[in-house]
């Protein structure tokens, strides 16, 4: 363990010191030079000072204090040595280069090797300085984990056969969770209207998938409900991100079309995909976009409400003809797709659906009104079913006749 005030050395270097202080994984050394040298702990070896004057012995240097005075006394006597002439040196730490011939040695030469081994150290310690500073501005750069709130949360269905995906035996089912939360996630399958059976839960890691299920292809030829759950956490300080617990609808057509399956980034394979849920940001996009549609589509309502002729009052009570046909598909109700992501787009239906049903509950003049929402993964389905029981309780619905208006196709009673 090195202390302040021990004697050490370098490892990669002849330089040797004293410790003047030590901070963490860092120590500052004060060499023979008298400045300090900022250097990783792990790069220094304490030395044992007695063993140190010991070895100068050995080697002819140093100021020649005996290691123990009393190790003479039962020495031999040795023949008196004759005088020898001053030897000049030059000091590396405690080590002395010493000069064979010291009347070949220049005052100029030995000022030259100081202050080389003077400007070595000094680049040496504002390397290690500026190392420092180099780390130190990485951890003031990098991002905090707080900033970091992007989230996709995905259900995967990976075909075993690629080259043909629509006729696959086999299809893997995968949770996907790209990005930088973990989560506690339950997925199971409703039995009938009020029970539930689990298929597998867990906690999934950050950037990770994990297979859930590997459904045959019978098993698919039905509608499946799944029920899911997100919770979505970090180990440390975290933005927190809204729990999702809804149920996803699993149509039989969407496997059948090789259109359904599309590249990905996380599979080789094409893959039928489902979001689960995404980061706020795209929430907030959704919303705002969703916002401008209800104001446009209220305006068109107006203007149209304006311009048609006014009826007798006798024929403005409830009428139990033909129903109204709406039709939620995107391209009925937008005039351009691009740029929207699959979520703004629901957005963009539950709007228009929830628009139609206001007016026509105001006007009193609807009993029946059909929605063409499609086959699609059964989100919007389920988006429609959940503002009907939240905002319009005392409505009735059912799916709508298969033989009239096709799969995919809901009725409203107003």
């Amino acid at each position: 363990m090195i202390r302040k005030g021990d004697r050490v050395k370098f490892i990669n270097d002849t330089t040797v010191g004293t410790v003047a202080s030590v901070e963490g994984k860092m120590a500052r050394v004060t060499v023979e030079e008298g400045f300090e040298i900022p250097v990783l702990i792990t790069d220094l070896v304490a030395i044992d000072t007695d063993q140190e004057q010991q070895a100068m012995r050995q080697m002819g240097v140093g100021d020649g204090t005996p290691i123990n005075t009393n190790a003479g006394k039962n020495r031999p006597p040795q023949r008196e040595k004759k005088p020898q002439p001053p030897r000049q040196s030059l000091q590396y730490g405690k080590i002395a280069l010493i000069d064979d011939d010291p009347a070949e040695e220049d005052d100029e030469d030995a000022l030259d090797l100081a202050i080389i081994r003077q400007n070595y150290l000094k680049r040496q310690a504002a390397a290690n300085d500026a190392a420092i500073e180099r780390k130190e501005e990485e951890i003031r750069s990098a991002p905090s984990p707080v900033e970091l709130t992007e989230y996709d949360i995905k259900l995967c269905f990976v075909p075993q056969d690629a080259t043909k995906p629509e006729e696959s035996a086999q299809l893997a089912c995968y949770l996907v969770n790209d990005s930088s939360y973990r989560v506690f996630y339950t997925l199971a399958r409703w039995n009938g209207d009020k029970f539930v059976s689990l298929l597998k839960s867990g906690l999934l890691e950050e950037d990770s998938k994990e297979q859930v299920k590997v459904y045959r292809r019978e098993e698919l030829n039905r509608p499946i409900q799944l029920q899911i759950s997100l919770l979505l956490f970090k180990p440390t300080n975290y933005v927190p991100a809204p729990a999702e617990d809804f149920t996803l609808e699993l149509s039989p057509m969407k496997f059948v079309r090789r259109g359904s399956f599309t590249e990905n980034d996380f599979f080789d394979e094409p893959a039928v995909i489902d979001t689960l849920a995404t980061d706020k940001e795209e929430i907030l996009r959704m919303q705002e976009a969703q916002k401008a549609l209800e104001e446009n589509l209220k305006l068109e309502a107006k203007d149209a409400h304006k311009d048609a002729p006014k009826e007798p009052k006798s024929n403005r009570r409830k009428t139990s003809g033909e129903p109204e046909v709406i039709d939620l598909h995107a391209e009925e109700i937008l005039d351009e797709t691009a740029g929207m992501s699959p979520a703004e787009i629901i957005q963009a239906q539950l709007a228009r659906f929830e628009i139609a049903l206001d007016l026509a509950v105001h006007a009193g003049r609807r009993q029946r009104m059909v929605f063409i929402h499609g086959v699609g993964s059964g989100k919007l389905k389920h988006e429609m079913k959940k503002l009907l029981s939240t905002k319009f309780p005392r409505l009735r619905y059912q799916d709508a006749s298969f033989k009239e208006y096709g799969y995919g196709a809901m009725m409203v009673f107003v």
